[in-house]
């Protein structure tokens, strides 16, 4: 599994160990000082599966459900 996916696609679904490994993926490709991933890591809430139940990527749809 590479770094990204160990971010991202985690077992252990804690934030302390997002938060570890998302500093150690900055620190493998020099990303530090990054901006685009700054605002990434800001913007984590929305998709990163320990703050999400499920990942919509904030789709919506406005079609109602066929039954």
């Amino acid at each position: 599994m590479i770094l990204r996916d160990a971010c991202i696609y985690y077992e252990d679904r804690s934030e302390p160990l997002f938060i570890q490994k998302w500093q150690e993926l900055l620190a493998k490709y020099n990303l530090e000082d990054n901006r685009r991933m700054a605002n990434l890591f800001e913007l984590r809430k929305k998709w990163v599966v320990v703050y999400r139940d499920s990942f919509t990527a904030d789709m919506t749809s406005t079609q109602r459900s066929e039954g």
